[in-house]
C-alpha cells in the first residue's frame, strides 16, 4: 500500500484519510504500470479521461476546470489538493483534489485528470 501525504489539517477536510478511500488499494507502488492503467484495471468506473477540461495552476497549486457553454459563457471552478502519493516505478505523483478529482503528474507536468468517487 502506498503512503499518502495530506496537505491540510483544515477542519473543512473532515477525516482526510477517509477522503483517500480505496485509492490505496487501486494504486500500488509495486505495480510498474502508469497510474491511469492501474485505475483502468482496478477501479470499477475505469479511467475516464477528463484532462482536456483541466489546466494546472502551478503558482497556486490548483487544477482549474474551464469551459464555455453554448452561449459562450465561461465557467471556471478551482480545486485544491487534499493528498498525494508517489508511484516510484512509473515515476508519477498522484494528487487527490477536492470532489474526488485525481491528477497524475510526471516531471512536474499534469498528464491526466479523472474522477474516482
Amino acid at each position: 500500500m502506498n503512503r499518502w501525504v495530506f496537505y491540510s489539517e483544515d477542519i473543512s477536510v473532515l477525516d482526510p484519510a477517509r477522503q483517500v478511500g480505496l485509492l490505496g488499494l487501486i494504486l500500488r507502488e509495486e505495480d510498474p504500470r502508469p497510474a491511469h492503467e492501474q485505475i483502468e484495471k482496478r477501479y470499477i468506473g475505469g479511467w475516464l479521461d477528463m484532462t482536456e477540461w483541466f489546466k494546472w495552476d502551478g503558482d497556486r497549486s490548483l487544477i482549474v476546470y474551464s469551459t464555455a457553454n453554448e452561449h459562450e459563457v465561461e465557467h471556471k471552478e478551482e480545486y485544491a489538493p487534499i493528498a498525494s502519493c508517489y508511484l516510484p516505478l512509473s515515476n508519477e505523483a498522484v494528487v487527490l483534489f477536492q470532489y474526488s478529482f485525481l491528477g497524475i503528474f510526471k516531471d512536474g507536468r499534469l498528464m491526466g485528470v479523472t474522477r474516482c468517487d
